[in-house]
């Protein structure tokens, strides 16, 4: 297992739009999981106009089309994981983070948000996760 930590990201949102953009064009199937249901609903208004020219394909994963879809948002997991990459925006770690390959994760440049993914990679390290980080000072 893989965990990115993404730090000092100044703008959470569009920067997650990045990643699941990324994420799309490489093929790759992409769970988001989301605090709250507001924050969910204000990520999926912004996948459809962070680029005017782009189209993310996305939906909840309970949707009925959502085993045709590649991008699934939610703000719990469901029982049966699905896509190997996780985009946690809960800065907690997950029980079930053993089930995906690679789990990405943002911070902000907001100290108590930074102590916080401290403890997580900590807690995930313990898992015998490999940790990598990203600092985007200035870049996100």
């Amino acid at each position: 297992m893989r965990i990115d930590f993404y730090h000092h990201v100044t703008r959470p949102l569009p920067f997650c739009c990045r990643l699941i953009q990324t994420a799309w064009q490489r093929g790759s199937q992409l769970m988001v999981l989301v605090p709250d249901s507001a924050q969910c609903q204000a990520l999926d208004q912004l996948l459809w106009t962070f680029q005017p020219q782009a189209f993310i394909p996305h939906c909840a994963p309970t949707a009925a089309y959502a085993d045709q879809t590649p991008i699934w948002l939610a703000t719990e997991l469901p029982p049966v994981v699905m896509g190997r990459v996780l985009l946690n925006l809960h800065l907690s770690p997950l029980p079930q983070a053993q089930q995906f390959e690679r789990i990405l994760q943002i911070a902000s440049a907001d100290e108590a948000e930074l102590t916080q993914a401290r403890q997580v990679a900590r807690h995930y390290k313990q898992l015998g996760a490999e940790i990598v980080y990203h600092d985007m000072t200035g870049r996100g």
